[in-house]
């Protein structure tokens, strides 16, 4: 099977050459051709093409643009496929085949694409190279075929694009409308999915993109932009940046288990591309899309059941109580009446439903730097604009809140989107701060809100159960119906604490009960939280302070466990059976623990690290000279060396009373060792046992020099 690389140049001809290399080192001979068209190059660019063999070239007379160009070097490619190639990237192991392997994965894929460093739309991942040395190692890590990484796109960046040249056949070649460049591949994308197949973004495939090589961001660029924009509108009938926007920040609020079959409604769905997203991940999720563009529903329409109408009429063909989540994505903000909106979308949620929207925050600081300079401000070659251009209802954190709970939302789950900082961003927040207060600095640096908001059907049922914790006399029926609630309505810890908080009269026994709910049901994430909010009611309370020196000893947090059992004064029999048992738990050693500190010493491994931890469970009492000399005379090899190594550091931290049983079983395992009687002669003789030490120092005395010298202090014949 042959590919056939359509690469276009326009001067930059350094960019060329590492392009051309890296495929030629890093593409498998005989499976590809290079076909470069160039429009028109004067930087020897030209010159340099006609010098090279293996390529085939086009050379124009005058710039014809990239949808032109590409078209050109198409119709004399002779290969199975058509990769469209920027001439500003490197490409790099394995990058082809692992985009071939994708591409014939299924009848139904049309296209795929690669990752990069620098690339628009979610194609971009973050690198930790700056040479090529480091791009090679980075991408022979990262390019290893991963069919779980392969994700279905709207749309794919053309600066590397695979096709199926049969899928090209049928869809047709590049619009050449759309000339110089952009909105190209957008529309390929586009027309690529109306004939059936699917455009995969290949994320286990990485090339470097040096980006905008060949044109430059001139104003020159953004016209050309600006114009290919309304020429895509006049033949799509919507905008393509607002319609096939992801928000990975919204959509990753769903937590869910991956093949668990639950609804999901996306109001102003546009072409579907967070519905997209979310059927990447959970692929038995139902998906429903609103929006007011019918042609941008077309595309919605391969992954969803949709309905066109403006989202205000409410004239939904949908059943009511019929979603888990419905998610919006900034659309609040463009509502005439947004709480009524809010009032009227809960009765689509199911009891249990929740709402996810993305909310732009009217408090963040490039938009009030945009409303101070008029709507739009050019500063260090950066441009701020307001953040909309039509009639917009603006809302801060307080603002938002209030309107949720207004419209009898609860559990409101707050998630900050901080904005991408420009240089001299920070000096005017700062100005912010100095005239409005520093507290509000963290409003300022919020560029959006995504919030998570339970139906209160959901939480009515909650607190109903939580009421009547304070009423029943029986655990086992309480405790029933909160274990239901958790299991079949997704009840978070957040919930249960904020209806004890407004609801019960006995908050700290309440939150101790339903602890102990969670501990007898397994549900160990509740627990900490729980108790830990009946702490902070009151710090004083035992059965409070108990709880969670029991539990923190249950989950082996034991040094945690003990400070805050120490908080009670006065200690019932109970607390004092709970502090005797943590506290001998702490005194025991893990045997494998030691064995494992041991062999790191003998094999000379991080040996200062491994000696601190052994000396401190020493003087801590939970190790001594027996339990080390049965574990070298089990599991060590070098057992006489790593002894003597043991009793010299208990001498140097005052355990004198170890030193002198590890020293003799070092002696017992192995007599002939010098430094072994070496090191008894010298300890005895610093505890006063010159006689003692001598019989061992005689042993040795005309074998070692150290030894003679030891045994010459010992007896006085010289200073020590």
């Amino acid at each position: 099977m042959k590919t056939s690389m359509v690469i276009l140049t326009y001067n930059n001809l350094e960019y060329t050459k590492q392009c051309i290399d890296s495929i030629r080192k890093y593409t498998e001979y005989g499976t590809y051709e290079i076909i470069v068209v160039d429009n028109a190059s004067l930087d020897g660019t030209v010159e340099w093409l006609k010098e090279q063999e293996d390529i085939k070239k086009v050379f124009n007379n005058e710039n014809q643009g990239f949808p032109k160009g590409c078209n050109q070097g198409i119709e004399i490619s002779t290969g199975e496929n058509i990769l469209l190639l920027n001439n500003d990237v490197i490409v790099t192991v394995n990058w082809l085949s692992n985009m071939i392997k994708c591409l014939y994965s299924s009848e139904d894929i049309g296209a795929v694409g690669a990752v990069s460093n620098s690339v628009a739309y979610c194609q971009q991942v973050s690198v930790n190279y700056n040479n090529l040395y480091g791009l090679n190692r980075f991408a022979e890590k990262y390019n290893i075929s991963d069919p779980s990484k392969w994700e279905e796109r709207i749309r794919l960046i053309g600066f590397c694009m695979l096709i199926k040249k049969k899928v090209l056949d049928e869809v047709g070649l590049l619009d050449e409308r759309f000339s110089h460049e952009n909105f190209e591949d957008d529309d390929l994308s586009l027309r690529i999915r109306e004939k059936g197949y699917k455009n995969v973004l290949c994320k286990d495939t990485f090339i470097h993109h040096y980006g905008g090589a060949s044109f430059g961001k001139s104003d020159k660029y953004n016209s050309l932009i600006d114009i290919n924009e309304e020429k895509f509108y006049e033949k799509w009938k919507f905008r393509i940046q607002e319609t096939t926007a992801m928000n990975y920040n919204l959509i990753s609020r769903i937590k869910e288990d991956e093949n668990k079959e639950f609804s999901v409604l996306d109001i102003g769905c546009g072409c579907g591309a967070n519905l997209l997203a979310i059927k990447n991940k959970y692929k038995n999720v139902k998906l429903f899309g609103v929006d007011k563009n019918e042609y941008a529903l077309e595309q919605a329409k391969i992954i969803a059941q949709t309905c066109t109408c403006d989202a205000e009429s409410f004239q939904f063909s949908f059943d009511e109580n019929k979603f888990d989540y419905i998610i919006m994505d900034n659309i609040l903000n463009l509502l005439c009446k947004p709480e009524k909106f809010l009032r009227k979308i809960k009765s689509y949620l199911k009891a249990d439903g929740k709402l996810i929207i993305s909310v732009a925050n009217a408090m963040n600081y490039r938009f009030i730097y945009s409303i101070l300079y008029g709507g739009k401000l050019y500063k260090n070659n950066l441009t701020f604009n307001v953040i909309y251009d039509k009639p917009t209802t603006l809302f801060n954190y307080n603002e938002l809140s209030s309107v949720l709970l207004n419209c009898d939302y609860k559990s409101l789950d707050f998630n900050r989107v901080v904005s991408d900082f420009a240089s001299g961003d920070e000096a005017f927040i700062n100005k912010l701060c100095e005239l409005f207060g520093k507290d509000k600095k963290e409003q300022y640096m919020t560029y959006e809100y995504i919030v998570v908001a339970c139906n209160n059907q959901n939480i009515n049922k909650l607190d109903r159960v939580i009421k009547s914790i304070e009423e029943e006399e029986t655990f086992k029926d309480v405790s029933g119906d909160i274990i239901n609630l958790i299991k079949n309505l997704n009840v978070t810890c957040e919930d249960i604490i904020k209806s004890v908080n407004e609801i019960s009269n006995n908050k700290i026994e309440v939150l101790n009960y339903v602890a102990s709910i969670m501990l007898l049901n397994e549900f160990y994430e509740y627990i900490i939280p729980l108790l830990q909010r009946a702490f902070e009611i009151n710090p004083k309370d035992k059965d409070t302070i108990y709880n969670i020196g029991y539990v923190l000893h249950l989950f082996k947090n034991d040094e945690l466990a003990m400070k805050y059992l120490d908080m009670l004064e006065v200690k019932n029999e109970e607390t004092v059976n709970l502090v005797n048992e943590i506290k001998s738990n702490m005194n025991k050693f893990d045997e494998n623990e030691v064995k494992f500190l041991l062999r790191r010493i003998e094999n000379n491994i991080e040996v200062e690290q491994s000696k601190n931890k052994v000396v401190e469970m020493m003087l801590n009492g939970i190790l001594n000279c027996d339990s080390i000399i049965k574990i070298v005379s089990k599991d060590i090899i070098k057992k006489d060396v790593i002894l003597d190594e043991i009793a010299i550091l208990c001498y140097k931290n005052k355990l004198y009373e170890e030193v002198i049983p590890l020293l003799q079983k070092s002696y017992e395992i192995n007599n002939a060792n010098i430094d072994t009687i070496y090191n008894i002669g010298y300890m005895l003789h610093k505890f006063g046992q010159d006689e003692i030490a001598l019989k061992y120092l005689s042993l040795k005395e005309d074998e070692d020099i150290e030894i003679k010298k030891l045994i010459e202090i010992i007896r006085g014949d010289i200073n020590e």
